[in-house]
């Protein structure tokens, strides 16, 4: 399936091929869902591809898609390993939008961020 095999580029930190799949499944018409947007932001965070993974939130705002935990530490763990302690706290910001609470790992991921900016 279209979720394993992204699940595989994420555990390689293939984040091109986990977006070349993402844009197959579209083309086939077949629905990615949040395990999906997951797992290919996971590898952009892997392959240091923060700019990539932020895209992913947006595209699955335009889904509809409900961001969850996993999605948000997905996201900031991309922009920590960027050193993009700011755009990490934006991540934080989206939670009142999503009603989503940070559990205490993506609190953690959002202090390391801020640390490695030298913002903490």
């Amino acid at each position: 399936t279209f979720n394993a095999a992204i699940s595989a580029c994420e555990k390689s930190a293939e984040w091109r091929r986990a977006l070349q799949l993402l844009n197959m499944m579209e083309k086939s018409n077949v629905n990615a869902d949040v395990i999906t947007f997951n797992a290919a932001m996971s590898a952009c965070g892997r392959g240091s591809a923060w700019e990539m993974a932020s895209q992913l939130v947006g595209m699955m705002a335009e889904n509809i898609i409900q961001l969850n935990g996993i999605t948000l530490s997905a996201a900031m763990s991309a922009c920590r390993g960027g050193g993009e302690w700011e755009q990490a706290l934006g991540v934080v910001s989206m939670t009142s939008q999503s009603k989503l609470e940070l559990d205490s790992v993506s609190m953690c991921i959002a202090i390391s961020a801020c640390e490695g900016g030298g913002e903490w």
